[in-house]
């Protein structure tokens, strides 16, 4: 047994000496040439990447360092050209079967390029890393499928990284998914693993610039998975310039030939957090959005298409004040002008001043005389052309029911049923001298939506309405009513005006047509403001005249 122990010892002792002896070896900077030769050729011959390594540095037996490193894909295109890569290894790791890998890469100074090829199935780096792993792993009972390759850390400093997928056409003008080149990029993930087109890692932060559109990557944190069908950022933080992005984020498609089309044909579900984007960081990607300063705050989840999506349940914050809450469903973004809503929104405000860089300017003269509107709604249609139901606060009074819009032909015009309490009149046909607040119920069809341009078919019971600061009660209507027009039925019910009047007057373009009946139980003028002397009228009248001049 004693024997036995001193022979173990003095092997042992032999096997440490003959470590100790190569590992000085490998310092002999001729060893190294020549063990950097055996390495290259090595590779080259069984990955079929072609493979150029000016120097090789090995620390210990599981550590290395390569200096001037280039690789070059199965269609020889260059994939690697870096200044430094240190390499942290275990035998064990290297031989593990079930998960064979590296324990740490760092790629300092230099280009990778990770290129899809037109008849590829997989990134140029999986297939290489996939070989690599082929080389390392032990021999795997045949139909158990392919294992993964693990890598435990990665990081980059100061390196450029393109990504490039060769079967996607070029875009034109925008942001090019096809073609990306990241540059001065400083990054560090965890849980690096490729499985036939599966890439994924752990990315704990990733600064540098998207140089083709210029996007800024100030952070980027997530658990990132890309296959030949889809890409997932979970736990994703993205800051860029004013936009920050949160907190999961997945595209699907049935191959990667759908980013030539991203706004058709990629799918999306998206989780957000109270997300920031901002518009010009969104022109970026989206060119059709016009030039605007503002930024969108978005909460919820929102599953889709670009160019049709919805949502169950999403905030949406703008401007200073401006909030839309509830349930969206729109069709044909980014073009806003073809861009179809349907929502179902609640608790929601909108003010003209939010609106302002969204809309033109003959719309914005409109919603100028609002300001501040609060509401519940549902609403369908284009911004110039669409039906909403529902009940709206500002500050000139409230409206509620249903209303058809129309203003892609001048004039606007409008119908549905309404009511109105406190409307100011006066704010909205810019002529607060004559008209003042309305509180009525009923009917409306119009057009126009100014004093001049305005025709109104009111079948209505009119609670009350202001006209040169006197307050009118009682008042049903079925009429047409304009600046200088008047044509159907009134009936007024009022303690200082008892009147019916039928017919129609018309004094537009200097027609001067009257052709009226009317039935004048009471009319105190003065207390209609239409009088300074104390005079009173009452009678019938039928009129049918020209010429008149009031």
């Amino acid at each position: 047994m004693l024997k036995a122990l001193r022979l173990f010892a003095r092997l042992l002792l032999l096997v440490v000496v003959l470590f100790i002896l190569a590992a000085a070896l490998l310092q002999v900077p001729s060893v190294q040439t020549r063990a950097t030769k055996i390495l290259t050729d090595y590779l080259s011959e069984q990955t079929g990447f072609q493979t150029e390594i000016q120097k090789v540095h090995i620390r210990w037996w599981d550590a290395v360092s390569l200096g001037n490193v280039r690789i070059y894909d199965l269609e020889d295109s260059l994939m690697a050209d870096l200044e430094a890569v240190h390499i942290d290894f275990s035998i064990g790791g290297l031989l593990d079967k079930e998960r064979p890998g590296l324990d740490e890469i760092r790629l300092n100074r230099g280009l990778v390029r990770i290129l899809i090829h037109p008849n590829s199935s997989a990134p140029n780096v999986s297939t290489f890393l996939a070989r690599i792993n082929t080389l390392t792993r032990p021999s795997r009972p045949k139909g158990e499928g392919p294992v993964p390759f693990h890598i435990g850390n990665i990081s980059l400093d100061e390196t450029s990284v393109d990504i490039i997928n060769y079967k996607l056409e070029a875009f034109d003008t925008g942001f090019d998914y096809g073609k990306l080149r990241f540059r001065d990029l400083v990054a560090d993930a965890d849980d690096f693993y490729v499985k036939r087109d599966t890439v994924g890692f752990s990315l704990n932060f990733l600064r540098g610039t998207e140089s083709t559109s210029g996007f800024v990557f100030q952070q980027l944190r997530t658990d990132f998975t890309y296959s030949n069908s889809g890409m997932e950022f979970k736990n994703l933080l993205l800051r860029s310039n004013e936009t920050e992005i949160k907190d999961y984020l997945k595209f699907t498609y049935e191959d990667v030939s759908a980013l030539n089309d991203f706004n058709r044909r990629v799918d999306i579900l998206a989780h957000l957090d109270e997300a920031a984007l901002d518009i010009a960081d969104l022109k970026l990607f989206f060119q059709v959005i016009p030039e605007i300063d503002d930024k969108l705050f978005v909460s919820g989840e929102i599953k889709g298409r670009i160019n049709e999506f919805q949502s169950e349940q999403l905030l949406v914050r703008f401007g200073e004040r401006s909030a839309l809450f509830g349930k969206f469903n729109i069709e044909g973004l980014p073009d806003i002008e073809n861009t179809f809503f349907n929502l179902s929104l609640m608790n929601s405000t909108l003010t003209s001043k939010d609106l302002s860089p969204y809309i033109g300017p003959e719309a914005q003269r409109e919603l100028d005389k609002f300001k501040e509107i609060r509401f519940n709604t549902d609403f369908t249609g284009y911004l110039k052309s669409f039906s909403t139901k529902g009940a709206f606060r500002s500050s000139i009074g409230r409206i509620s029911g249903n209303l058809n819009y129309q203003s892609r032909n001048l004039p606007a015009t409008f119908s549905g049923k309404v009511q109105l309490n406190g409307l100011d009149l006066g704010v909205i046909l810019e002529d607060k001298d004559t008209f003042q607040k309305t509180s009525l119920k009923g009917r409306v069809k119009g057009s126009g939506t100014s004093l001049k341009t305005a025709l109104l078919e009111l079948e209505a019971e009119v609670e009350n309405i202001g006209i040169y600061g006197y307050d009118y009660k009682g008042i049903t209507t079925n009429a047409t009513f304009g600046k200088d027009l008047f044509e159907g039925l009134l009936t007024v019910d009022d303690p200082n005006l008892k009147m019916k009047l039928n017919g129609s007057l018309d004094l537009r373009n200097n027609k001067d047509s009257i052709r009226m009946e009317a039935n004048l139980d009471t009319a105190f003028l003065r207390e209609l403001n239409l009088m300074e002397e104390e005079s009173f009228l009452s009678g019938n009248f039928e009129m049918d005249t020209k010429g008149v001049s009031l």
